[in-house]
């Protein structure tokens, strides 16, 4: 799930109080989240269109509870047929507009979109404004990527080295929190969450091709 799906705007009128969450899984987000103590912000059913399997994304507050119930982390068989049961339980005893049969059931966390959104609203003049109040010559640009943090760039790699200190780390970390936290509504983001990257363009040019394309997608 991204900030930019359906699904994610959805859960972001629930988290805020804006909407309210589907009345037909009341009973089956208490069962989760008491059954795996964990917090279900939102559950969406909907088929996939080019096969028309049915879909159940269960939409959990936190991303260390996705990881522990998500198929990627380890969210076998056994406990896709654990949220079947009752899911498919409560179509026989009272809905009748859902199908069952294959059904795919897919984890996902609210946190993770709502802290990459905070991330993709950073504009641009807060970043040269971030340059401008570091006013160090040694500095070739910032860099905020679409999957992670800030980079600062370097001309050199042996300014990198330079730079590479804890007290310098620690201080260009609280000034991205501080820009950070202006976007992150949900108050996800923590500061030792953050760690930034020293680049040199130097290697920007070796490696990456002088391309921001290729270093985003490294």
């Amino acid at each position: 799930m991204t900030p930019i799906d359906i699904e994610y705007k959805n859960t972001k009128l629930i988290k805020r109080g804006e909407a309210t969450f589907n009345s037909d899984f009341i009973d089956l987000a208490n069962w989760i989240d008491k059954t795996y103590d964990v917090k279900v912000l939102n559950i969406n059913y909907d088929t996939i269109t080019n096969n028309k399997k049915p879909r159940l994304q269960i939409i959990l507050e936190y991303e260390s509870d996705s990881q522990k119930l998500s198929l990627m982390y380890g969210f076998g068989t056994s406990k896709q047929l654990e949220i079947s049961a009752p899911f498919i339980n409560l179509i026989c005893e009272r809905l009748t507009n859902y199908h069952t049969k294959n059904l795919w059931i897919v984890i996902s966390s609210f946190e993770r979109p709502a802290k990459d959104e905070a991330r993709w609203e950073i504009s641009k003049k807060e970043i040269e404004q971030l340059e401008s109040e570091l006013n160090l010559k040694e500095l070739w640009k910032v860099h905020i990527g679409v999957c992670y943090g800030l980079t600062f760039f370097f001309f050199t790699n042996e300014q990198v080295l330079k730079f590479s200190t804890d007290v310098m780390k620690k201080i260009l970390t609280k000034k991205y929190f501080e820009i950070l936290k202006r976007h992150d509504e949900f108050g996800y983001h923590k500061e030792n969450d953050h760690l930034i990257q020293f680049e040199s363009k130097e290697n920007f040019i070796a490696y990456y091709d002088n391309s921001w394309f290729n270093y985003d997608r490294r």
